[in-house]
């Protein structure tokens, strides 16, 4: 197998492992009222074809997809807002604002590469994380970013989410600009796969700034 095609899959395949570990928390059975875990399972599936079609498209084009794209490589910090709380069901919307900070570093462990952050709402509630995600350059300009993440959440007058510990997948998509800034859309869902009884899970999403530090 070529170079390319050999490192395509190592990295398909971490990809899909970190994936599936944190779907199969996520998706863990909610209560009836919450409409179980299928958030978590459709962005999942979405997040692992997009992992087989950029390995595929690389090994077909032999150009780099996965990881930095072939571009310098930056940290970079990442400013977001947006809606806590997309569902509408029988728990209620519990709909606030939310708003975003992160801080994605430039070291790729197999093109994949860490992330920390924290985000708060309109109603006062905080989420501290960190995680792993990939970019995927389907063009010189468009990227899409699957990511896993795990932290701890406080509800303040949010919605109780049954556990401290929570679990977010996501996936992120946009427009990277030459000089390595991005603007992108990001949606997750967080859950605390199951660690209490109680495992309603939320959904987000926001618009992101992501503006390269060196």
């Amino acid at each position: 197998m070529p170079q390319p095609a050999r490192r395509s899959v190592a990295a398909l395949s971490l990809g899909a492992a970190l994936l599936a570990a944190s779907v199969v928390g996520t998706a863990a059975p909610r209560p009836a009222a919450a409409g179980g875990g299928s958030e978590a399972v459709e962005i999942g599936l979405a997040a692992a074809a997009l992992f087989a079609g950029a390995a595929a498209l690389e090994i077909w084009t032999d150009r780099t997809v996965l990881g930095n794209g072939g571009r310098t490589a930056t940290t970079d910090a990442v400013i977001g807002a947006g809606v806590y709380g997309l569902e509408d069901d029988e728990l209620g919307t519990d709909r606030a604002g939310l708003g975003r900070v992160e801080l994605r570093f430039k070291q790729e462990f197999w093109r994949v590469r860490p992330f920390i952050g924290i985000e708060g709402t309109t109603d006062a509630s905080f989420y501290g994380y960190g995680g792993l995600m990939m970019d995927l350059w389907f063009t010189d300009n468009i990227v899409v970013s699957p990511n896993a993440a795990v932290g701890l959440y406080h509800e303040g007058d949010g919605r109780d989410l049954g556990h401290p510990v929570e679990f977010r997948t996501g996936i992120e998509a946009g427009w990277g600009f030459d000089n390595g800034w991005r603007l992108t859309a990001a949606v997750h869902h967080l859950s605390n796969a199951s660690l209490s009884d109680e495992n309603p899970g939320i959904e987000t999403a926001t618009v992101n700034l992501s503006i390269p530090l060196n």
